[in-house]
């Protein structure tokens, strides 16, 4: 399995839980009898996605995950969509695994800013394709006709509070 297919099996598990922020932590609250029922699979997916504490998150109905980079293999959780688009906003593309702790959002969630941010990598995308020169900052496109040349830049960014309205 990918760690993608864990992100998505874990998504399952965790469908409907609640969550909040504790000091460095995302605390993920689930009902009892899920914990009771999953908490092995739910600590093998964790250490399959590259979280170094695995073995001891699971606290009476509580998955508790460190958001340390130090706590992950490759650090895919965020503390709230504002931090997660700091990190990604810049990037070339999107990446496909994460976990976002405030609202509870992984890559399978429907959330309407995280649709916003996909269209900015849609739209990063197509203006890749179509610029006569592109960098992660901005793509540049020229236009002649009979009489004239012209040069347009666009740049590549967002604000948050543009994705967040």
């Amino acid at each position: 399995m990918t760690i993608a297919d864990d992100l998505s099996r874990l998504a399952q598990i965790i469908n409907g839980a609640s969550s909040r922020v504790e000091a460095s932590y995302t605390v993920i609250s689930l009902e009892e009898s899920i914990v009771i029922v999953n908490s092995s699979e739910i600590i093998r997916l964790l250490q399959s996605i590259g979280y170094k504490k695995a073995t001891n998150c699971i606290e009476k109905n509580e998955i508790w995950l460190d958001r340390q980079a130090s706590s992950w293999d490759d650090p895919i959780i965020y503390e709230n969509v504002e931090s997660f688009w700091s990190r990604v906003n810049t990037q070339n593309s999107l990446p496909k695994n994460y976990i976002i702790g405030t609202p509870l959002i992984l890559p399978t969630s429907k959330n309407e800013s995280i649709e916003k941010i996909h269209i900015f990598f849609m739209w990063k995308d197509i203006l890749s394709l179509i610029a006569d020169h592109h960098n992660s900052d901005c793509s540049v496109l020229f236009f002649t006709n009979d009489d004239k040349s012209y040069t347009v830049e666009l740049t590549h960014f967002l604000q948050y509070s543009e994705i967040n309205l």
